[in-house]
């Protein structure tokens, strides 16, 4: 029982994670690739987070991909053929 209530809550947490991490990243992708965007309150109203969490995990992503927002052609293109069928 217990063991089960474990992973439950373990595969729950992780999915909250990559939930924050996808809504960092696409946040971060937004700005990056678009001049005009939105407020974060407004991403952080669709993500489901308060905005000061936004912005933590804002900064928390760039500092982990060490603020290296561009990616050339040939290794996106690499990771589109990794991706599709």
């Amino acid at each position: 029982m217990l063991n089960r209530i474990f992973v439950s809550s373990f595969f729950l947490t992780i999915f909250f994670l990559l939930i924050r991490l996808i809504l960092a990243s696409s946040v971060v992708a937004i700005k990056y690739n678009y001049d005009q965007t939105l407020k974060n309150d407004h991403y952080a109203k669709v993500g489901g987070v308060k905005v000061d969490e936004l912005n933590d995990l804002e900064k928390q992503f760039c500092e982990m991909i060490d603020f290296k927002l561009f990616v050339a052609d040939e290794v996106f293109e690499s990771y589109i053929k990794k991706f599709t069928c």
